[in-house]
């Protein structure tokens, strides 16, 4: 038997690490596009962490703020029929109400995995 346990303060730590990074690529991101592309504002108004289910936790956030679309980035070690599908992409897209796109993430290119966590 093996007994895990990951302190709350470190998973807060995380959460707060990876958020930061992800705000500071989103603003590089923007203002990358928005100089190749000025008729394409990009805006970015909050970075939101949830906990839970990341499919029930998407789609909540979803219809929440009426969004008319999601994209998602997605890793591709879903099943081997659909190999550019992450499982958890797969889902959303079969259970959305609103379309999905599904951007895949170059190897090496994430923040934190569950493990860091």
């Amino acid at each position: 038997m093996v007994d895990a346990f990951v302190p709350p303060e470190h998973h807060k730590k995380v959460i707060k690490e990876s958020t930061k990074r992800i705000k500071k690529r989103l603003s590089v991101f923007c203002e990358k596009v928005g100089k190749e592309s000025p008729q394409c504002p990009m805006r970015v108004s909050s970075v939101l962490v949830h906990e839970g289910n990341p499919v029930e936790e998407i789609l909540t956030q979803a219809k929440k703020l009426d969004a008319d679309l999601i994209i998602m980035g997605s890793h591709g070690k879903g099943s081997s029929s659909h190999p550019f599908f992450g499982s958890t992409a797969k889902r959303v897209v079969g259970l959305s109400r609103v379309p999905v796109a599904i951007i895949p993430i170059p190897e090496g290119e994430t923040d934190v995995t569950f493990y860091d966590i």
